[in-house]
């Protein structure tokens, strides 16, 4: 219960909960701009929801996994609890983004429900879950290298440009492997990319990991004192 807890108070958060709002907002809009005006109309409305949904989904990981404070140089991070803290804090974000992916499945379910596409609910279901930890650690992956690069200041035009660049890449050579947008429109390798990079980024959150327990020692501290006094 207090895991669920903590998992609900994150997600009330402000940061997330703004965000959440305008991803519901974002989907009631291409839900009423996509569903046809007659019934004379064929009902395409999935075909503009679910990429779109996917898309919202990856962007909001990637962002978020971007603004962990876990992914810091080493100099950056307090010994002991600190880190243990923002690990948690890690751990917990991308649980309330995956409670993103469970409370917008009504308005897929609808869509797709009205539109009888090929892709089965089941596949592009499967999609959403696996983008977001995906682009979460292709997140945690770009605050650790703008940090070692010293470039902090790229950050909120590094997580937008390398999700375009991996759907140009997609686009480019006529695939489907990286590309949020076009992955759940029909069964494709992207889960075996996504499903890769999920496992690595659940390695690295929920891994076995070790944490000092006490600061390291000086070096005058630790130096000898050279017997007693002459």
């Amino acid at each position: 219960m207090r895991v669920l807890e903590t998992l609900t108070a994150r997600a009330m958060r402000s940061d997330m909960a703004q965000l959440f709002t305008l991803f519901l907002a974002a989907l009631v809009v291409v839900l009423g701009f996509a569903w046809p005006a007659t019934g004379t109309l064929a009902n395409e409305s999935w075909f503009s929801l679910a990429p779109a949904r996917n898309t919202f989904l990856a962007l909001a990981a990637a962002g978020f996994g971007a603004s962990q404070a876990l992914i810091a140089l080493p100099g950056h991070l307090a010994l002991g609890g600190d880190r243990a803290h923002w690990l948690a804090e890690a751990r917990y974000t991308l649980g309330a983004l995956l409670l993103w992916v469970l409370l917008s499945v009504p308005f897929e379910v609808v869509s797709h429900a009205a539109s009888y596409p090929a892709t089965s609910l089941a596949w592009s279901s499967l999609v959403a879950v696996l983008t977001v930890p995906a682009y979460y650690g292709l997140g945690l992956m770009l605050r650790k290298l703008v940090g070692v690069t010293r470039l902090g200041w790229l950050l909120p035009i590094a997580v937008p440009g390398v999700t375009v660049f991996l759907a140009w890449l997609d686009l480019r050579f006529d695939t489907s492997l990286f590309n949020p947008w076009t992955s759940v429109l029909a069964p494709s390798s992207y889960a075996l990319v996504a499903g890769a990079a999920t496992l690595l980024t659940l390695l690295y959150l929920f891994g076995p990991r070790r944490f000092p327990l006490r600061a390291r020692r000086s070096p005058v501290a630790a130096a000898p004192t050279g017997g007693g006094s002459s």
